[in-house]
């Protein structure tokens, strides 16, 4: 991460297309609204997921891609090797094409293989080649106004 001073702190984290890598800003603090650093894998803890609707439509419109949608959470201090550690299991994704938010993964399941996630207690994201991943650790989804959890 950017340093020890920054650990703790609210950010806002959203795939930088054109570094292919995670932005980090901070969302309180002395940087309050900057960008604060740019990192091919993030921490975050007690995260949100955020998607503006008014921006998730001008791409819509537009066919372009904007930043309007990221995760908001704490930032933590553990490392990894753009691997999802153990507790990790549950992969969360955004498309604005085909989501009106951020959607955990169940492969598993035919019908609903997407379901709306909320609230993550831990997330892991990395960049690659291939774009953004962002794996979730006690991931509350609402399964059609039911919670559920998912863990390990």
């Amino acid at each position: 991460m950017t340093s020890d001073s920054t650990l703790g702190l609210k950010v806002f984290v959203y795939f930088n297309l054109h570094k292919y890598t995670w932005s980090i800003k901070a969302l309180e603090g002395p940087m309050k609204g900057k960008v604060i650093d740019h990192q091919s894998q993030v921490y975050l803890e007690r995260c949100t997921f955020k998607v503006s609707e008014a921006g998730r439509q001008r791409v819509l419109r537009e066919k372009k891609k904007n930043v309007h949608a990221g995760i908001v959470g704490y930032l933590s201090n553990t490392k990894a090797d753009h691997v999802a550690p153990p507790g990790f299991s549950c992969p969360i994704v955004y498309n604005p094409y085909k989501f009106k938010g951020f959607m955990g993964v169940f492969f598993w399941e035919q019908d609903d293989s997407y379901i709306p996630a909320l609230y993550a207690g831990k997330i892991f994201m990395y960049s690659d080649k291939a774009g953004g991943h962002v794996r979730g650790q006690d991931v509350v989804l609402d399964r059609a106004g039911s919670y559920i959890t998912c863990v390990p």
